[in-house]
């Protein structure tokens, strides 16, 4: 098996704890991850105050989308975004009709209370 035929096994094992990938990122996400710099953090935070609404898009389940950005931008990371879509199946999300997308609200909803997170399943 050539590299990147491994690393893509690996990546199409990460879900949950299956695999080699996802567990050993999940047990020392400092040995893979790099958090970003604080001018990341105030360019994001910048543009929410400018008054632009921040997606964040992801075709990683939930899971693994908090614990990298956990490690990637802090703990409150949640705050730097108004909505947070994990499971995405891009690139078709972006090209399906709405209903062969179908949402699925992660955690409690509140409409007032950003980031709302939602699954694709």
């Amino acid at each position: 098996m050539i590299k990147s035929q491994s690393v893509l096994l690996s990546l199409c094992l990460c879900i949950e704890d299956t695999g080699t990938y996802f567990p050993s990122v999940k047990r020392d996400p400092g040995r893979y991850l790099q958090p970003c710099s604080d001018s990341v953090k105030t360019w994001l935070q910048s543009m929410k105050t400018a008054g632009k609404v921040l997606l964040l898009i992801t075709s990683s389940h939930s899971d693994y989308c908090r614990l990298i950005c956990e490690h990637i931008l802090g703990k409150d990371f949640e705050e730097l975004f108004d909505v947070i879509i994990t499971n995405a199946l891009k690139p078709g999300f972006f090209s399906m009709v709405p209903q062969q997308r179908p949402f699925r609200t992660l955690g409690e909803y509140s409409p007032l209370t950003p980031p709302f997170w939602f699954g694709l399943f």
